[in-house]
């Protein structure tokens, strides 16, 4: 049998190589130029008798090796924090015209990275408790980490320095590391009453074990079914300070991410690194200062949309301008509240994981480790959200302007270093019944000042997200106009008392003025309409 089987793939070998160098050769008529086959293409692309000339194939050939290079090439680049200098005094044929720069660039790149991944070995003393501190470096991130209370990469490390010879040393810091300690002895508190409230549960289970306790005609305290859920709820309520500081540290992650993906879009300018829009977005800037920015940003931009589009839409722009200029501010107030409501939350969330674990463990109806871990994901997601939110609304704000010499001084004073031109070469699209020509730019404006009133709403949408509900997107523009329609309302009233009281002040016989007239004709209208009063 095994002979037989080698002779049949001996025979189907030969047949392979031997039949088509034995049979005759056809030769096909040539394909057409859109559908041709491998061999037509690889000998028209190098074809050597005509190396210069350029066409479809060639070009397209060109276009593949370039993207196969540039994917290198990004890499390469980025192992320099984005300086090719070094590379292409590599590359180039010249070395002595580029070495020194490029030597800079080397150390540059360096000493960034030494201070970003550099430990604080070296301690100063503290002159009033003569206590050893750990120099704090600006961008160090084992310095970040450590310092940082509410880090679960920060708890670990704390906690192997423990088991060194070495005393434990504080880093002077702010925000975290203040509120972050007061934080910890908090939950250390909630902690030990979770377990004291744990050992009743045990006893209590022991006990109904013991005594088969029926809960329900269908089910039965066991061993096997209370155990596990104990013993699970033990570990999630000891450790669950360290997974709310891990979730914290991913949120910085997902900051980072979304700075590098920002920064590798071209969106910002190139001399402004995604470390620069990082910081930007976390620590260098606050809420307050980004919504002034935008209300200035959105006055300056807004006149220059005026005067670049037709007589009616400029008409309509400076009707709509004092509304929004007053919606905007109003909103810039409830994002402050948003951010420290969320901060607030952040802070009980991790006081009470302890007491709401717990729960879980009696009764998993509105506790438990799965609910409160939502809820932190949630309030944690803000923060991202929100900066994503801002850079979005000072993108089309600068973009609204077309990149003119506004755009250029609006792009510079504004955060983010976001580039004016970054869509310069889209196509401008004016939709159908609405401003005319240039229009386009006033559409970019009005994306701007929707995207930075749902700012406010950014909790509720995520946490619709979350729980898998709708969620009302046009609502959160709607209420944070509300106040500006309020405001004018309130003017136009005004307005129309004051015209009442005037017409009713000239005495009769005597001609009434044309604008007092019109006036009055105008506001009875609003009247009929029930605008006014």
């Amino acid at each position: 049998m095994k002979k037989t089987i080698k002779k049949i793939i001996i025979s189907i070998l030969i047949a392979i190589f031997i039949l088509p160098a034995s049979s005759s050769q056809a030769f096909a008529a040539d394909n057409l130029w859109f559908h041709q086959d491998y061999p037509e293409w690889y000998v028209k692309t190098f074809d050597v008798s005509n190396p210069t000339e350029i066409f479809g194939e060639r070009y397209t050939a060109a276009q593949v090796n370039w993207i196969f290079y540039s994917i290198p090439a990004h890499m390469m680049t980025a192992l320099t924090l984005g300086r090719p200098e070094p590379w292409i005094c590599v590359f180039s044929a010249d070395l002595g015209s580029c070495i020194t720069g490029a030597v800079q660039v080397l150390k540059e790149v360096i000493e960034r990275m030494y201070n970003f991944f550099s430990f604080p070995i070296r301690l100063i003393t503290d002159n009033e408790t003569g206590t050893q501190l750990a120099r704090d470096h600006n961008f160090s991130l084992y310095s970040f980490l450590y310092n940082n209370e509410l880090s679960g990469t920060g708890y670990l490390l704390r906690k192997i320095s423990k088991l060194t010879s070495l005393p434990e040393a504080k880093a002077q810091g702010f925000g975290y590391t203040s509120g972050g300690a007061a934080v910890q002895r908090l939950w250390q508190a909630t902690r030990n009453i979770s377990y004291g409230l744990l050992i009743i549960i045990i006893i209590a289970f022991a006990l109904m074990i013991m005594f088969r306790v029926k809960i329900s005609p269908q089910a039965v305290i066991t061993v096997q079914s209370a155990l596990p859920k104990v013993v699970i709820g033990l570990v999630l309520i000891t450790f669950s300070y360290a997974i709310a500081g891990f979730l914290i540290d991913l949120m910085y992650v997902v900051i980072g991410i979304t700075s590098s993906i920002i920064k590798a879009s071209g969106l910002v300018d190139s001399g402004y690194s995604a470390i620069d829009l990082f910081k930007d977005l976390t620590s260098d800037r606050n809420v307050l200062v980004l919504s002034w920015h935008y209300v200035l940003m959105f006055l300056l931009g807004t006149i220059a949309t005026i005067f670049s589009a037709g007589f009616f839409g400029g008409f309509l722009l400076i009707l709509f301008f004092f509304v929004v200029l007053i919606a905007t501010i109003f909103n810039s107030f409830k994002i402050l509240w948003l951010m420290i409501k969320t901060y607030v939350s952040i802070i009980l969330s991790i006081v009470a994981a302890p007491l709401q674990i717990l729960i879980g463990i009696v009764s998993p109806i509105g506790g438990g480790f799965g609910q409160w871990a939502k809820n932190f994901i949630a309030n944690l997601a803000v923060y991202p959200t929100v900066g994503v939110m801002f850079f979005l609304a000072f993108f089309f704000a600068v973009q609204a302007t077309g990149g003119s010499t506004v755009g250029d001084f609006l792009a510079r004073a504004a955060p983010f270093q976001i580039s004016p031109r970054a869509l310069e070469s889209t196509t401008n699209w004016d939709p159908p019944l609405t401003w005319g020509t240039n229009s386009g730019r006033f559409l970019w404006m009005l994306a701007s000042f929707a995207i930075y009133m749902m700012i406010p709403k950014v909790a509720d949408i995520i946490k619709s997200m979350i729980e898998g509900k709708p969620f009302a997107y046009g609502t959160a523009i709607g209420e944070a106009v509300a106040p500006a329609v309020g405001v004018g309302k309130m003017g136009l009233q005004y307005t129309a008392t004051e015209s009442e009281i005037r017409y009713k002040s000239i005495p009769q016989g005597k001609a009434i003025p044309e604008g007092t007239a019109r006036g009055k004709k105008f506001f009875d209208m609003l009247r009929a309409m029930g605008q006014v009063k």
